[in-house]
């Protein structure tokens, strides 16, 4: 609550309370850092969790890009990518995010072949944000082929 309302450092005096923390608590600090574009504190959390899932990860990857740092977010989406603690369609809204602001459109176009050979195309609203994204990067063909794909 303290994170959404903007006040890190009561969020943060909380969370320091918490005896016996879980990945929930932790994703929920990180989350907060995130969504306040506090890239560098949401890294501390980050390093300091002693078990992270695909949503530390997505997490991560939005720290990154609300704090503009493009770059360290596709890095953080690669180790992702890597590693064995899965993802979902969820995982590609950040990198989404840098392809329109670099206009990388090498970037999309991986994106869209991974979430295709994945299965997660049928996933409207992943789907749709890389129409978007393929629109805003100057694709209009690429993008309305994957609108006439799309069920």
């Amino acid at each position: 609550m303290y994170a959404k309302c903007g006040d890190h450092s009561m969020a943060s005096e909380v969370f320091d309370k918490i005896r016996v923390r879980n990945v929930y608590s932790w994703n929920n600090m990180l989350s907060g850092y995130a969504k306040l574009g506090m890239g560098k504190a949401a890294r501390k959390i980050f390093d300091k969790m002693p078990e992270r899932d695909f949503v530390s990860w997505n997490m991560m990857v939005m720290a990154y890009v609300q704090s503009k740092r493009l770059d360290e977010a596709v890095r953080c989406y690669l180790e992702l990518r890597r590693s064995d603690c899965g993802y979902n369609e969820y995982s590609f809204a950040g990198v989404l995010t840098v392809c329109v602001k670099l206009r990388a459109l090498w970037l999309l176009k991986q994106l869209y072949c991974q979430a295709f050979v994945l299965g997660f195309l049928s996933n409207v609203v992943l789907s749709s944000s890389i129409m978007d994204a393929y629109a805003k990067c100057g694709e209009m063909g690429d993008g309305r082929s994957l609108f006439d794909e799309m069920k």
